[in-house]
C-alpha cells in the first residue's frame, strides 16, 4: 500500500518466490465502506471548510493519495483487489485465501478513548462474525506460486 511502483515490486516478489511458496499481502481495499463512503464525506467536508486534501490519483491499481510534508512524501494506496488478482495470476500466482483484517480505521480520527474503543470492538465483531473482505478496509490476501 506504500510502494509507488506496484507492478515492479509485485513482479520481483513473484520472481523470487519458490514454487509452492506463499505471498501474503496486507492491503487497503478501494471498494471498502471506509473508502467509498467515509473518506468521500471527509474529503467533501474538508473542502467545504477550506482545508487541503491529499492529492488523489485513480488508476487500474486503485486510488493513490500523496501526502507531502517538509521531510518528504508518503503514498497510500487503496488497492483494486481485482487488479491485484489479475496481475499476480499473470505472474504465475493464484489466490488461495482472502480475508478481512479490519473493517475500519475511523478510530484514527476520533478524539476520545471511549469512541476509539467502540471502533476497536466493531472491528473485532466484524472480523469474528462477518469477515467479508469486500466491505472491509484492511484486507489480507494470500497467493501461492504454481
Amino acid at each position: 500500500m506504500h510502494v509507488p511502483e506496484l507492478e515492479t515490486g509485485l513482479t520481483e516478489l513473484a520472481r523470487v518466490l519458490k514454487p509452492g511458496g506463499r505471498l501474503i499481502l496486507g492491503e487497503n481495499n478501494a471498494a471498502s465502506c471506509d473508502v467509498v463512503a467515509l473518506e468521500s464525506l471527509i474529503r467533501l467536508l474538508k473542502r467545504l471548510m477550506g482545508r487541503s486534501v491529499p492529492e488523489r490519483r485513480y488508476s487500474d491499481r486503485g486510488i493513490e493519495e500523496w501526502v507531502v510534508a517538509d521531510v518528504g512524501g508518503l503514498m497510500v494506496r487503496k488497492t483494486n483487489m481485482q487488479f491485484l488478482d489479475r496481475f499476480l495470476y499473470g505472474m504465475g500466482l493464484r489466490k488461495v485465501d482472502h480475508m478481512a483484517a479490519q473493517f475500519t480505521e475511523v478510530y484514527t480520527r476520533l478524539p476520545s478513548r471511549a469512541l476509539k474503543l467502540s471502533i476497536y470492538w466493531l472491528n473485532r465483531v466484524y472480523f469474528k462474525h462477518i469477515g467479508a473482505p469486500k466491505f472491509a478496509l484492511g484486507n489480507i490476501i494470500i497467493f501461492e506460486k504454481g
